[in-house]
């Protein structure tokens, strides 16, 4: 039986990364929802000490907004979130059993890359709206943020507030840009994995005893 080729390792290999960081973001976007709420009562503490009609205020009702935007899409978000988990431990194991040539590490592999296909897809319209939704959000209070007066009472210029105005809109559009070019090439590397390991040659990798097998038999 011949050694698997370096096109094989690189496939498990990322898998096992792409696996391993769906888990992480996974954790870090559920730590951002549980840590928002918090940081929002504490801003809203501040403001009780703050000046009126100042920038606090704004921001304050900004990150109110941007909460309810987050919560609104959570029915659909969630369980894309909750699926993207199990595939992302199904890379992992999937990967890590198919390059020790494990029988059924190549099956869950190529499972687990169809529906991540799918996961990515889906996970991508909530991301945009999501992201236009809090792009016209701050566009809504840039104009409040721009006049408050900062702490040492100066003013921002008014041709400031068109800066960012143009500013914000542009890094709106690069985030999506981003997030399209990431859940494509992540598409790409799932349909060309699933693809590859249905190859006769790397089939017959999987039809004898594995190699870790063969070592501990030696």
């Amino acid at each position: 039986m011949s050694q698997p080729s370096g096109w094989f390792h690189a496939v498990c290999i990322t898998a096992i990364v792409l696996g391993a960081l769906g888990i992480l973001m996974g954790l870090f976007t559920l730590g951002m929802l549980a840590v928002r709420p918090v940081l929002q009562g504490m801003m809203a503490h501040s403001r009780v000490h703050a000046a009126p009609g100042g920038g606090l205020d704004a921001q304050v009702e900004m990150q109110r907004e941007m909460q309810q935007v987050a919560y609104r899409w959570l029915p659909l978000t969630l369980p894309l979130m909750g699926i993207e988990a199990v595939v992302s431990i199904c890379l992992i194991v999937g990967g890590a059993r198919s390059l020790r040539l494990r029988p059924g590490g190549r099956a869950l592999l190529i499972g687990a890359f169809w529906v991540a296909v799918v996961v990515e897809l889906g996970q991508l319209f909530p991301a945009i709206a999501v992201q236009l939704e809090n792009a016209a959000v701050t566009e809504k209070y840039m104009p409040r943020l721009m006049e408050a007066p900062s702490p040492h009472g100066g003013r921002m210029p008014p041709e400031f507030g068109g800066m960012m105005s143009v500013f914000t809109k542009a890094a709106a559009v690069l985030g999506m840009v981003v997030a399209v070019v990431m859940a494509l090439a992540q598409v790409a590397f799932y349909v060309f994995g699933a693809i590859y390991l249905g190859r006769p040659e790397v089939r017959a990798q999987f039809t004898g005893p594995s190699t870790a097998e063969l070592v501990g038999s030696g």
